[in-house]
């Protein structure tokens, strides 16, 4: 095993044998997703911290856009993903929220309906409408949504069927983890 030689006597991050010189690269990495609270301990266990903030980040748009705010394509947003896009109708409402989340995380995509997250945007109607998930419950995700008839709606439930029937892609900011046995 690789050995790195700093001290990380007294910060709690690892199970390691501190009595030794230096810890193994398994060591480091874990620390390193310690610091970057990928994990709290050997195992990685997701992402619950973050989607817990990002549900309250995204609830806290309720009260600014209810339900039944007018919001149809005159709407845009200057999506910090790509300054050079003005996302419009609901894609503007999606950018806006999850900025508010991410900040200026990358996007990565994948269709994958068991991986979805809170914060997610889902790409639906065969990619001709935009939604972001705010929970996700037995029944399916639960939904936020601008241009729905012209309006925000909070609340509308997608199941997994409905999701695969409107040829569904998840644009998702959530780094991608990768195990030690990867």
């Amino acid at each position: 095993m690789a050995q790195l030689c700093f001290d990380t006597i007294g910060y709690g991050f690892g199970p390691w044998d501190n009595s030794k010189e230096g810890i193994t690269l398994e060591e480091s990495i874990f620390t390193l997703m310690k610091v970057f609270r990928l994990t709290n301990n050997d195992l990685l266990e997701g992402y619950s911290d973050t989607q817990a903030e990002a549900k309250k980040i995204l609830n806290s748009f309720k009260s600014r856009y209810p339900t039944g705010t007018p919001w149809g394509g005159e709407k845009s947003y200057p999506w910090i993903m790509n300054r050079n896009l003005m996302a419009t109708a609901c894609s503007a409402f999606t950018s806006e929220l999850s900025d508010a989340v991410f900040g200026d995380l990358p996007v990565d995509y994948h269709s994958d309906f068991e991986a979805i997250k809170i914060g997610d945007i889902l790409r639906v109607n065969d990619g001709g409408h935009d939604v972001i998930v705010i929970d996700i419950t037995e029944k399916g995700v639960v939904v936020a949504e601008g241009n729905f008839a012209g309006k925000v709606r909070w609340g509308a439930v997608y199941t997994k069927e409905q999701f695969v029937n409107s040829g569904g892609g998840v644009q998702t900011r959530y780094p991608v983890v990768y195990t030690l046995a990867q």
